[in-house]
């Protein structure tokens, strides 16, 4: 078989295919997509988040400014 077992930084299990396996590397490259698209909508929804924290800080400064003035 070519393929070998390495781990990530976290010490999860990382398949590594080479060129010549007869694994087909689709079924992987699925996987992956999946991935990618769980966390691009997990970023996007903690880019709104943020946005909307920084928003109503900004809001409590402007109140804040116009009580000092």
């Amino acid at each position: 078989m070519d393929s070998t077992i390495s781990t990530t930084p976290n010490n999860e299990p990382m398949d590594i295919v080479w060129k010549d396996s007869p694994i087909n590397p689709s079924e992987n490259l699925t996987r992956l997509l999946q991935f990618v698209g769980a966390y691009a909508t997990m970023t996007i929804d903690k880019a709104r988040e943020v946005q909307m924290l920084l928003r109503e800080k900004e809001n409590k400064i402007l109140v804040l400014e116009q009580q000092l003035e």
